[in-house]
């Protein structure tokens, strides 16, 4: 459309040399050159040649002036076009400017004034990026970051119906290594899971009313929860058969092209949990081998994801047939977790914190040798002790009305720790990437304008144990306060509110959020951070820290490196 509208002004079709303030309009230049080749294929292609804005001005070697054009991007005031014409003496009328705000004072030629569309205007469409004006240069503004606070919208609907059966079952733990090649933040009891009413009923129901008529094998993935599964699928196909064959039960291990006839009439795979699902698409891949033109179905228990278009694209993966219609797929539960990341890598916040801690003296840091003893041991999994304990040294607890619970939750002698670490890392996901939430409700940044946790949410979740999630499972970037001083100052009073009430309730996740600014998780301005580290020091302070008193000195001080 650009280059449309600079035709009128090429009128002499003896044009050899094109001159240009920038590369970034190059493209529209060749546009026009090839709209002018429409209405005359027998003009010659000019050469373009670009010179540096104003600071390339004085080095343009015009070859021959009567025999060029010169297009500029934008200048506020036309000015860049007069200085050419005063250096150069080249004719005005072939000097065109494509924005600017002001009217040329000569006769070089002017494609849009903008003033119009200028800040004059208050109204400001929702998404718009902001130009800001440097002198004769026009640049994006980065915006001041949006500041977003989690609502009861961001939890998914499925989070709510179901967390509740599972809350006092203990099925998660944080951070377990089944082996040493596989971690998993948020793992799963596949056991104690399979064998819960609620998904047994729901299991029996797929098979009952999903399953395949006519069944040759079940495939189940490799372990014995999946393959207890198997089993249930097997029982009952032994109850409904019309036919006296059953199907053959298979671990995705023993899968081969021997195994498996080519003539078989369909496929049940299941597997009680799946997180990446490298399993099943394993087995996908093999069916598409030698079992090609069979009948799937795929059931799972609970699939943890990092977010919902990963999910998306693996169910895409198995499901697509090359007949007409795809593969059937059910999942009982799928929680997006996300994917928790250090500053410069996937390190989360337990493996930095055990990094941070083992660089202490612990002659007179008990505390911290205690809980680093506790890190050390992470590939066994976290369940009493996921988060840092109170300055009284308690446990930190969920009280009751949590938002995305159920009313009617037990909180009384109950770890709910790995269920609300969970609750919050599927909200927070969600908050990221649901299509259904406004820009102003989604936590997530683009080139021009970062989104970070609202300090409001550690006002309106003032429980210690949900702000512990939320520092661990938002990424750096999205507790990075540092870049608007306002943002910063609002979440250093609400720190310091909260380092104030350290021996009370309001307090009780105190160390979480030093253990945060220690690792550069959260961070503040450094006038913001200085002011903590006074009040933390202070002898008012100094009382309320008991023993903990030089661990916390010793973390705002790592804050402060």
């Amino acid at each position: 459309f650009i280059a449309f509208s600079l035709l009128p002004f090429w009128r002499d079709n003896k044009i050899n040399y094109i001159y240009t303030d920038t590369m970034s309009i190059i493209g529209i230049i060749y546009k026009l050159i090839d709209l002018k080749k429409i209405y005359n294929s027998k003009i010659i292609t000019p050469n373009v040649i670009t010179f540096s804005s104003y600071s390339g001005i004085d080095k343009i070697d015009f070859v021959d002036k009567l025999k060029s054009l010169v297009i500029i991007s934008a200048s506020t005031s036309c000015l860049m076009a007069k200085q050419i014409v005063e250096k150069y003496a080249i004719e005005e009328s072939k000097i065109i400017t494509l924005l600017s705000f002001t009217n040329p004072d000569n006769n070089t030629k002017l494609l849009c004034n903008i003033s119009t569309l200028s800040n004059k205007s208050k109204s400001k469409s929702p998404g718009l990026t902001n130009i800001q004006i440097v002198g004769e240069y026009f640049t994006s503004q980065i915006n001041e970051p949006r500041e977003i606070l989690i609502k009861f919208k961001h939890a998914p609907v499925n989070l709510k119906d179901n967390i509740d059966e599972y809350i006092e079952h203990g099925l998660f733990t944080i951070q377990k290594n089944k082996d040493v090649n596989t971690s998993k933040e948020i793992y799963v009891d596949k056991d104690t899971f399979i064998n819960t009413d609620p998904f047994l009923k729901w299991y029996n129901n797929c098979l009952e009313f999903h399953a395949p008529l006519h069944l040759s094998y079940i495939i189940h993935t490799n372990d014995t929860s999946s393959k207890l599964l198997a089993n249930i699928a097997l029982d009952f196909y032994k109850r409904t058969l019309i036919s006296s064959e059953l199907p053959k039960v298979l671990s995705s291990k023993e899968l081969g092209e021997k195994s498996v006839d080519h003539n078989a009439k369909g496929i049940l795979i299941v597997s009680s949990v799946l997180s990446k699902g490298q399993e099943f698409l394993s087995i996908g891949r093999d069916l598409r081998s030698f079992a090609k033109n069979t009948s799937r179905t795929f059931i799972v228990g609970i699939s943890l994801p990092i977010s919902s278009s990963d999910y998306d694209r693996f169910k895409s993966s198995l499901t697509y047939s090359p007949n007409r219609e795809n593969y059937n797929f059910y999942t009982y539960w799928t929680l997006p977790i996300g994917q928790r990341m250090g500053i410069d890598d996937n390190t989360n916040s337990w493996e930095l914190e055990k990094e941070l801690l083992s660089k202490f003296d612990f002659e007179e840091l008990i505390y911290a040798k205690e809980r680093l003893e506790i890190l050390l041991k992470l590939s066994e999994g976290l369940k009493e002790n996921i988060f840092n304990s109170t300055i009284n040294g308690n446990n930190i607890e969920l009280r009751d009305d949590f938002v995305f619970w159920k009313d009617g939750y037990s909180s009384k002698g109950i770890n709910l720790s790995p269920a609300v670490y969970l609750t919050v890392s599927v909200a927070i996901q969600n908050a990221r990437e649901n299509d259904n939430l406004t820009l102003s409700e989604k936590l997530i940044s683009d080139d021009y304008q970062r989104a970070v946790l609202s300090p409001d949410c550690f006002l309106r979740f003032n429980d210690g144990i949900i702000q512990a999630s939320l520092l661990r499972t938002c990424n750096p970037k999205e507790l990075d306060y540092s870049i608007s001083s306002t943002i910063s100052k609002k979440m250093k009073e609400i720190l310091l509110s909260i380092i104030k009430n350290v021996n009370n309730q309001r307090g009780e996740a105190t160390i979480e959020f030093l253990i945060a600014l220690a690792t550069k998780r959260m961070k503040l301005t450094l006038v913001d951070l200085k002011e903590i580290n006074e009040y933390i020091k202070s002898e008012e302070m100094g009382k309320k820290l008991n023993d903990k008193k030089d661990f916390c000195f010793k973390l705002i001080d790592f804050a402060l490196k």
